[in-house]
């Protein structure tokens, strides 16, 4: 039986699959990005966009720039567009700056107009607080506490170290909080101990705003 040399196919079979492997990438570059979240295990995806004004900060709350905010580094500064809320974004800052300041808002007028209006077409189209998470479209919610819900006496505890505020446990970050004052929900009864990995419900008196915060930046 004559003999089949196979190599060259195998080589042609390798070579497409590595051309195939490269333009997932590219695309990947120029569209949207998969970012992992550890702590659940579910993929979030954002859009790059470059920060095109020079003097642009992100901050960790819309309109209380005073908790936290810190400059874009020198443009173009390159971030990843999470959802869109207003005249804002929340925005992923990436992985070289402190780990506290990787999410941040944005004010939309500071990014490029091309890229937000990229992110808005995703599928089929977002509006406004609406968010991609595992392949299907979320809404953000921005307020987790209905107003009859707000009522009742509620145990005080301490902010001692920068957090963000979600919107659920490990959920999308609505605000952040630092030297503040932490209403629980009244939910909780007397509270003895606080988990340093358990997300609390509670009601910032420094921004005025109700939220999730990781109890490792709370203190009795």
């Amino acid at each position: 039986m004559l003999a089949v040399n196979r190599a060259p196919a195998r080589v042609t079979e390798a070579g497409v699959v590595s051309m195939l492997l490269l333009l997932l990438l590219l695309l990947n570059h120029h569209h949207t990005f998969i970012i992992n979240n550890n702590n659940n295990n579910n993929n979030m995806e954002t859009t790059p966009a470059s920060v095109t004004r020079a003097g642009a900060r992100l901050t960790a709350n819309i309109g209380h720039p005073e908790v936290r905010s810190w400059p874009a580094s020198q443009l173009p500064h390159h971030v990843r567009i999470r959802y869109i809320h207003g005249a804002h974004a929340l925005v992923f800052n990436g992985e070289h700056v402190a780990q506290e300041d990787h999410w941040g808002f944005i004010a939309l007028a500071d990014l490029d107009p091309a890229a937000v209006a990229e992110f808005q077409a995703l599928h089929g189209g977002l509006g406004n607080l609406q968010a991609v998470h595992d392949n299907e479209i979320r809404n953000v919610p921005w307020h987790p506490v209905a107003e009859h819900d707000m009522q009742g006496n509620r145990q005080v505890l301490h902010v001692v170290s920068y957090g963000t505020m979600r919107s659920g446990p490990h959920s999308f970050m609505i605000g952040g909080v630092d030297a503040d004052q932490f209403h629980l929900h009244h939910s909780y009864h007397h509270v003895q101990h606080i988990g340093a990995d358990t997300w609390y419900l509670g009601r910032s008196d420094q921004i005025g705003r109700w939220g999730y915060v990781e109890g490792r930046h709370l203190r009795l």
